[in-house]
């Protein structure tokens, strides 16, 4: 298996970073397309990126000039395949880690623009594209699927293949999507798919709705049919919306306390979305030894008793007076 990662930069250096007749392509566009939303009040204390991007043309022409530029890698990949007669041997999937924020919610970055992290759809919508000449016929679906279902797609594509009945997978297969069928799973009223960044934790339900929770700070409740661009956060509303987060909340619950280690879950530590240094590893009091994650700001270290919980630590105490911004 070949596996090939593109890096987009994501700062203004577009000239320098960036072909100039890629970058030249967008010398007449005004991104009127991407409308920059007033900042974030939570990325005032924690969005560094979108202090420097938020309304800066020559980021947007960056970010958009390397999308390109990876855009065209890969047809020139797929010509590649098919100049060495190999493109009906290969399977292709197209995808990514993250999705992106370049001014939509007063934001520049993706899940960790902000601290805690945000799991707004444009930080966590991905594409998700398979291609295997003769074998997947071209086709798109609505159907919802995660990221952890990719590896049982792959492996159930490749051949016979069954996983040990002692190990709880966080994905499943969607094979038979990719051949035209129907998969009944997720058609099922109560299907859902969950997330998790850090201490912020979300499911997104086939009824449309997305709840969002997190150790410490808002609560938020989305209902896409009404609101897809999530604008308006209802979790605090009275009547139905707060049996449906509710109702969401506890699924989702449910459904971590069947994969999750509580010693390395990302909800149960202090996850700050600024890279992680090294593994996570318990004394033999059970504390958490040396930091494993980068601190929110370098003179901060975000440290939490054992089992996660930030309570009572000083930072997390400040980021409990930012979050109480309306």
């Amino acid at each position: 298996m070949l596996s090939l990662v593109s890096v987009l930069i994501q700062d203004g250096k577009a000239s320098s970073m960036h072909p100039p007749r890629i970058v030249d392509m967008y010398a007449n566009c005004t991104f009127s397309f991407l409308p920059q939303e007033k900042m974030s009040p939570y990325a005032e204390h924690t969005g560094g990126l979108t202090r420097e991007c938020l309304g800066n043309r020559e980021c947007l022409l960056g970010y958009y000039s390397a999308v390109t530029a990876m855009d065209e890698n890969v047809g020139r990949l797929m010509a590649t395949l098919a100049s060495l007669g190999i493109d009906e041997d290969t399977l292709v999937v197209f995808s990514s880690d993250h999705g992106f924020n370049a001014g939509q919610h007063g934001l520049w970055g993706k899940g960790n623009a902000v601290y805690p992290p945000n799991l707004f759809e444009t930080s966590v919508m991905i594409p998700l594209t398979f291609r295997h000449k003769g074998s997947i016929m071209p086709g798109n679906t609505r159907d919802t699927v995660n990221v952890v279902d990719i590896g049982p797609t792959l492996l159930e594509y490749a051949g016979n293949f069954s996983y040990p009945s002692s190990i709880n997978l966080a994905g499943s297969s969607f094979l038979p999507l990719l051949h035209g069928g129907r998969d009944r799973k997720r058609e099922d009223a109560y299907s859902m798919v969950c997330m998790e960044y850090g201490q912020t934790r979300g499911v997104f339900s086939r009824q449309y709705m997305k709840a969002i929770t997190r150790q410490f700070g808002h609560q938020e409740l989305y209902y896409h049919d009404l609101d897809p661009n999530e604008t308006t956060n209802v979790a605090l509303s009275t009547g139905p919306s707060v049996v449906d987060f509710e109702l969401s909340i506890t699924r989702m619950r449910s459904w971590f306390s069947l994969i999750e280690d509580p010693y390395l879950s990302g909800w149960m530590l202090p996850v700050t979305g600024r890279g992680q240094l090294r593994a996570v590893t318990y004394n033999a009091a059970g504390q958490p030894n040396t930091p494993a994650f980068s601190p929110v700001y370098p003179h901060h270290s975000l440290q939490c008793p054992a089992k996660g919980g930030c309570e009572g630590n000083d930072l997390y105490d400040s980021f409990l007076s930012w979050w109480d911004v309306d």
